[in-house]
């Protein structure tokens, strides 16, 4: 059982790192291993890292500010599109809810109990007080 989950999830890592390396490299004819692939990835990343450190601070530094830009704008619209999917959910469900029938209460309805009287509480020097008639009464 623990073998075929392992080998689900290798294989769907397998996918995976196939189509980032699809996106990143093209397409190639030949088939590599994930760990090749992985390789090929990662020394294409170091290529463009050193093609970055040759270009103009100034250039690579507005094209990431335009970058974060696209990425933040990306991310509103993605929860704008989330919110208006959850809003028409909502009326659905209030739609559906305005055309089921309506459920009429049968029977007695129900009454809640009221709380019981609360008991006076009898201050410490009233109960002294008292203690101490009890006692001239039992000497006399």
């Amino acid at each position: 059982m623990g073998g075929d989950s392992q080998e689900k999830m290798l294989d769907d890592l397998n996918h995976k790192v196939k189509e980032v390396y699809r996106r990143c490299l093209g397409d190639t004819d030949g088939d590599l291993s994930t760990l090749q692939m992985l390789t090929s990835i990662e020394n294409r990343l170091e290529q463009l890292f050193e093609q970055i450190e040759l270009m103009p601070p100034d250039k690579v530094e507005e094209a990431e500010k335009m970058k974060d830009k696209e990425r933040r704008q990306r991310l509103r619209e993605e929860k704008l599109e989330a919110q208006r999917a959850l809003q028409e959910e909502r009326v659905q469900r209030a739609l559906e809810r305005a055309r089921a029938p309506v459920k009429k209460k049968t029977g007695k309805p129900v009454v809640f109990r009221s709380a019981p009287p609360q008991k006076k509480k009898l201050e410490e020097h009233d109960t002294k007080k008292k203690e101490e008639e009890d006692l001239e009464y039992y000497w006399s």
